[in-house]
């Protein structure tokens, strides 16, 4: 049977390596003429350097992203941090939030709470309670927490304003990309059981030693070439072709029809309407509903070094999370570029460059005294507009399951139904799930 995926980015790879693996044939189509979707770099004119549209950072909980990059060869170009460490800067205090190693594992992380001294002692003791509390909640606990929101849920179990601040928050808005009180309770919850409680590992970070093209679209491309795995960019499609509420193919942009058993969209949720017939249109009309958020990313390069950490969180400022990436990607010039994070990012979304650099220039020379000594020699501002989707309180119910009404037509992405927010990992879980449901239906016809 022909299979075609709509879409190169990171869901769209991951069911085309996984069923090249598998020998099962298919065609890749991506308008862009690159792969990669949201997570890609490229080559900036001004420092004559490439770098990532955005900062990208994996988690130890990331198990079905580490393992495709396995699949791809591409392992090795992440590097794993031995523990969790995390520079916390609040108030020119540094404090570092990390594990420790006790032969009684939940010791450990109990002691590394005790040890966090951005929160007074009480505020430590309560955020303790709370987080055994979401370690012994189950599925059909959290779920039920849909509709509220995770600001209100952590108030509600006593966490201060200045906890959410320097603990919640810090991992909350990277790891969702809003503000935690438009972000439903069930994904907040789920987010710290996953990531923080339920593994020594799960919190660790692996961070590319390598642009993102060359971790994800080149590793996938380079994989697929010694298959029967077609791969066609730089080509759009315009519509899906339906007869008999079954696949029958798909129109591209130049008109051309390309005859298929079975097509899966790898679109995101403001894309998916633009494709299917009208008739079939209320079908997907709640993705409508799922909303984008914005990231904006600030490159810096300084003429000396003067940022020794690899990475490091900034509180009560307007910087969030600041990257060494001269030390990340072992870099040997003799200019310390720095990329600062910003997710959330309503407040920069329009703002212009001019403007930002005077604020983020005097927001590091504020922070880090050294960097006045240090001239400024190129800034760069990426803006992601739709770079991940809102998990608002009711997006459980609003999330589509991988398999359609349309016999043959699946979709697939970080968006469509799973636990997980808007990451790499949700785009493979869910190629692995689309999987699942084309290999139900279809069996041994493929």
């Amino acid at each position: 049977m022909k299979i075609i995926i709509i879409g190169g980015g990171v869901s769209g790879l991951a069911i085309s390596c996984k069923l090249a693996k598998e020998k099962i044939d298919n065609l890749l189509i991506e308008k862009r003429p690159f792969l990669g979707g949201r997570a890609y770099s490229f080559f900036d004119n001004d420092s004559k350097e490439e770098i990532d549209n955005g900062q990208h950072v994996i988690v130890g909980a990331c198990k079905e992203f580490i393992h495709f990059l396995s699949e791809i060869n591409s392992i090795e170009k992440i590097s794993f941090e031995k523990k969790l460490r995390i520079p916390v800067l609040n108030k020119n205090k540094l404090v570092n939030l990390q594990s420790h190693n006790f032969p009684i594992k939940i010791i450990g992380k109990v002691f590394s709470i005790l040890q966090y001294r951005h929160l007074k002692v009480r505020e430590r003791m309560s955020l303790l309670k709370t987080l055994y509390k979401i370690s012994k909640m189950k599925p059909k606990d959290f779920k039920e927490l849909d509709n509220e929101n995770f600001y209100d849920w952590l108030k509600n179990n006593n966490q201060s304003k200045n906890t959410i601040d320097c603990f919640w928050e810090l991992f909350a808005i990277p790891a969702l990309n809003d503000e935690i009180k438009n972000v439903s309770a069930s994904i907040g919850i789920r987010l710290f059981q996953v990531a923080f409680i339920e593994s020594d590992i799960n919190a660790n970070f692996a961070i590319p030693n390598v642009g993102l093209t060359k971790l994800l679209g080149d590793s996938a491309e380079n994989f697929l070439k010694n298959t029967n795995t077609k791969i066609i960019k730089n080509q759009e499609i315009k519509s899906i072709v339906v007869k008999n509420d079954k696949i029958s193919g798909v129109i591209t942009k130049d008109d051309r029809k390309i005859k298929s058993d079975i097509v899966i969209s790898t679109l995101p949720p403001n894309q998916i309407l633009d494709i299917v017939p009208k008739n079939y249109q209320s079908y997907f009309k709640k993705s409508k509903e799922i909303n984008m958020a914005p990231i904006v990313g600030i490159h810096l390069w300084f003429e000396k070094y003067f940022f020794d950490e690899k990475f490091m969180v900034v509180l009560g400022s307007p910087i969030q999370w600041i990257f060494n990436d001269s030390k990340i990607k072992n870099s040997n010039s003799s200019f310390q570029h720095i990329v600062i994070s910003l997710s959330n990012a309503w407040e920069w979304k329009n703002k212009p460059k001019k403007v930002m650099k005077e604020i983020f220039l005097s927001e590091i020379n504020k922070l880090f005294p050294k960097s006045k000594k240090s001239k400024l020699i190129n800034f760069s501002v990426i803006k992601m507009f739709n770079a991940t989707f809102r998990c608002q309180p009711g997006i459980q119910k609003i999330r589509p399951k991988n398999r359609t009404k349309i016999k043959g037509l699946y979709i697939s992405g970080d968006w469509v139904e799973s636990e997980w927010p808007s990451t790499m990992e949700a785009a493979v879980i869910s190629a692995k799930n689309t999987i699942l449901d084309i290999k139900r239906d279809f069996g041994n016809k493929l």
